[in-house]
């Protein structure tokens, strides 16, 4: 049981802190088969409190081991929300000079801060909790738990999943699933991150094939965790389901209130599904940046909402930040673009797509944006080329093709029709 380091304080915030140890001591957050997040027993009814999170310092000493550090926030932040009188109100960036003062001038009253560290296949992390006003730590543990191998490869393609590097994150979790055929999150993810090549850089048809047996694998598993619920999100929307994909991804949601990659994806879903829905779209892309404020997709996705609402220059700032997370990735690229296409913006456009092409020379979407482009600026043969090779590569997002404006000029050409699947 945790020991108050101010046993003066409220009885129920020594009670929390002990339900919020007892969950991260849960064999989910050390990586065990499965990452399970029950809601804890409530407390004795008190005021509700608000923490602030701060990342985790990572003790290794190698930056390339701080996913682990990174993830351990994200899984302890995650319990506490589950907490019926703490409420994760953000997480600051990792480079905030004074993160108590940051977090009283947010209208916190609590910080929450720890350490991480793995070695010879052991975590040990260290978890405090200070007052804002006074600086006392309220509360303060440490614990140690073995560290699969297993999972530190599920971490490591979870890392590349959130920055889009889908190649390498496909590597990180086959590794993981070879150490460990029964890693049900490494399933989950595999599903999603097979799923995303499909839409984003490949659109092979054996690529959701191989996303649909990872997510069915998963079911088998541990069907009641929120990555394999995510997973089937994910999948029916990678396959034009919009609508179904909202089931899971509420479900999931349900289950984990507080994961950012769970908001991200709703945002996903809600731009999407018709007609487009832009509060949905940002407050879910806001909710996943107050829980990772260092998720470039999310700022793409609060982009897309704050361009449905007409305001530019805010989206332009959003995926200016995105390009700065995920300089590599594509989707900032396509952001920016249908941002100065609805502008008129056309060189500007052309500079980002031409760029989008050249990262993915196999991606479908950057062409059909070249399409959109061309179309827009009234040269319909360029338009229909740049089409016929979107297609040729596998574009098949048919109800984005319909909806946008800019193709109008050739959706009633024979060249553009004889593409088009006659149900639509």
């Amino acid at each position: 049981m945790p020991t108050p380091v101010q046993p003066r304080l409220p009885r129920w915030i020594l009670l929390t802190a002990a339900l919020a140890i007892l969950a991260l001591g849960a064999a989910a957050v050390w990586g065990l088969r499965s990452l399970r997040s029950q809601p804890a027993p409530p407390p004795r009814v008190q005021p509700r409190r608000t923490v602030v999170v701060f990342p985790f310092e990572n003790l290794d000493g190698k930056p390339d081991t701080t996913y682990f550090a990174d993830a351990m926030t994200t899984e302890v932040a995650a319990r506490i929300a589950l907490l019926q009188n703490l409420s994760v109100l953000s997480h600051l960036p990792r480079a905030t000079r004074d993160p108590r003062d940051a977090a009283r001038q947010l209208g916190a009253d609590l910080l929450l801060q720890g350490t991480a560290r793995r070695d010879a296949g052991r975590g040990r992390l260290s978890v405090k909790l200070l007052d804002t006003t006074t600086g006392d730590t309220v509360w303060s543990e440490s614990q140690e738990r073995p560290f699969t191998e297993a999972y530190d490869y599920y971490l490591r393609g979870r890392l590349h999943l959130t920055a889009f590097s889908f190649d390498l994150s496909l590597q990180m979790l086959t590794k993981a699933l070879e150490l460990d055929p029964n890693h049900a999150p490494a399933y989950a993810l595999l599903a999603q991150a097979h799923a995303y090549h499909y839409r984003y850089l490949r659109s092979d048809p054996a690529r959701l094939d191989q996303a649909a047996l990872a997510v069915e694998r998963a079911l088998q598993v541990a069907s009641d965790l929120p990555e394999t619920q995510l997973a089937l999100a994910i999948l029916g929307a990678c396959q034009g389901h919009w609508d179904d994909a909202l089931g899971p991804a509420r479900k999931a949601l349900a289950i984990r209130p507080a994961d950012p990659w769970t908001h991200l994806t709703l945002s996903w879903i809600y731009t999407n599904r018709q007609p487009p829905d832009p509060d949905q779209i940002r407050e879910h892309a806001e909710e996943a940046l107050r829980f990772a404020p260092e998720l470039g997709p999310a700022y793409v996705q609060l982009a897309a909402g704050l361009l449905l609402a007409g305001r530019f220059s805010e989206a332009g700032a959003a995926l200016q930040r995105a390009l700065t997370l995920m300089p590599d990735s594509i989707l900032p690229h396509l952001g920016i673009a249908e941002l100065h296409l609805s502008q008129t913006q056309y060189p500007q456009a052309q500079q980002e797509l031409d760029t989008a092409l050249s990262l993915t020379p196999e991606a479908p979407l950057p062409l059909f944006y070249l399409a959109c482009l061309h179309a827009a600026q009234g040269h319909p043969e360029e338009a229909l080329t740049a089409w016929e090779t979107a297609v040729q590569k596998g574009f098949h997002d048919w109800d984005l093709a319909h909806r946008l404006p800019y193709l109008e000029s050739i959706r009633a050409e024979g060249r553009f029709l004889s593409l088009v699947p006659a149900s639509r």
